[in-house]
């Protein structure tokens, strides 16, 4: 999220060319970082380097691997915003369209509640909160799985009763604002946020381990268990939020989902062009950008209760990295350290 600030560690940074040279870097910065497990993907050109790191849980000693599941969170976003510019594209939404116009037509909408376009979603400055102020005072509420009952009827409450202030034009995060641009994709093409996803990018890109369904242990084999300071920790399950981070995926369906967005037109390049710039800081669909070397980079960051992501991307020179992980150390600046020279 912070690529302004992580762009000067990057430029000061060594770089390991030789695959063995990266994997003993690799090793030592997850060392460092207090990582469960890991799994790298390093892409440049046709190339593609793999690495891993630590064991998938405490209990057992198995290794993870480049097939390994790990919940990717807000990483999620992206794959929204593909969406976006799929519906975009089938004429179902525009840019410009006004979110009253959209969705919960059935309900009076508080005055207070931004009038906001789908745009100012995508880009985060509706003037949204991170998260709806009513998450935590729902019914079956737990706090290491935030989002897994906060359903439609609770996103409507929170939409009537809402008395926040508003400021627009401004970058402000929004898981909120995420969750429901995937009830607008629902409600425009009446389908699920993951029928949707299979349809038009797993399916199509053939990301075969990917899926933003609740995890299910008994049939999920190669999958990294989520730990934080104190030990394992749920997986985080989703309801109507699940298009700002729900998905889980491997270093395996990720390379597939990089490579997509070297080719231009389509809606995974579209995605990552920018719509807005707020406070030094380009926007595209959901993706952040910046310039490195002359080169437009975007990326995105992931954070859950017991796992954390990041994937970053130079489509013009064919380069990316993404890094998955289990714990709460940030590992982004780990993964702007592991992007290829040029």
């Amino acid at each position: 999220m912070r690529l302004l600030t992580i762009l000067v560690f990057l430029i000061s940074t060594t770089k390991f060319r030789a695959q063995s040279d990266i994997s003993v870097r690799f090793d030592s910065i997850m060392t460092a970082l207090g990582v469960q497990s890991a799994s790298c993907a390093i892409i440049n050109n046709e190339n593609v380097a793999y690495l891993s790191y630590g064991k998938k849980s405490k209990i057992t000693a198995t290794a993870p691997d480049s097939a390994t599941i790990y919940e990717i969170g807000s990483i999620t976003k992206t794959f929204t915003g593909a969406l976006v510019q799929q519906a975009t594209a089938d004429s179902k939404i525009d840019l410009t369209d006004s979110l009253h116009h959209l969705v919960f037509q059935n309900i009076t909408w508080s005055e207070q509640f931004p009038r906001t376009t789908i745009k100012e979603l995508v880009t985060h400055s509706s003037g949204l909160p991170r998260i709806p102020g009513n998450l935590w005072m729902i019914e079956n509420f737990a706090v290491n799985d935030p989002y897994a009952n906060y359903n439609l009827k609770n996103l409507e409450k929170f939409i009537i009763t809402y008395t926040g202030t508003t400021t627009k034009s401004t970058f402000n995060y929004s898981n909120l604002g995420a969750g429901i641009i995937g009830h607008v994709l629902e409600k425009s093409y009446n389908k699920s946020y993951s029928q949707l996803l299979q349809e038009y990018i797993f399916d199509p890109l053939g990301m075969s381990s990917s899926n933003s369904e609740n995890i299910d242990l008994n049939t999920c084999q190669n999958i990294a268990l989520p730990y934080n300071q104190n030990g394992e920790v749920s997986f985080w399950n989703f309801d109507i939020l699940a298009s700002a981070g729900s998905i889980k995926s491997s270093c395996n369906d990720l390379v597939k989902y990089a490579k997509a967005h070297w080719e231009d037109p389509n809606i995974f390049s579209k995605a990552t062009h920018v719509l807005s710039k707020y406070d030094n800081r380009p926007i595209g669909t959901f993706w952040l950008s910046n310039t490195y070397k002359g080169k437009t980079l975007v990326g995105h960051a992931g954070a859950t209760g017991g796992s954390r992501s990041s994937i970053l991307m130079i489509p013009d020179q064919k380069m990316a990295v993404i890094l998955l992980a289990t714990g709460t150390a940030d590992v982004e600046s780990a993964a702007f350290s592991l992007l290829p020279t040029f």
